[in-house]
């Protein structure tokens, strides 16, 4: 069995939302979409906006269960 997880916001990949997300994502904001920050895009509308930094704020301090 395999287990797999995803959480909403977590763009750094660190298992949990986090204030450094909601930096990383803030930092990105109106630059175009690339294969660096595409992570940031959390709604996946194919734009960063502050529509993405509501989502993490929402998610703050969610996180994945240990693997």
């Amino acid at each position: 069995m395999v287990r797999m997880g995803f959480l909403t916001g977590d763009v750094n990949q660190s298992r949990a939302v986090s204030l450094a997300d909601l930096g990383m994502t803030n930092a990105q904001l109106s630059q175009p979409l690339t294969t660096l920050n595409y992570l940031n895009d959390v709604n996946a509308n194919g734009a960063l906006t502050v529509a993405d930094k509501a989502i993490i704020n929402s998610n703050l301090t969610r996180r994945l269960p240990a693997p």
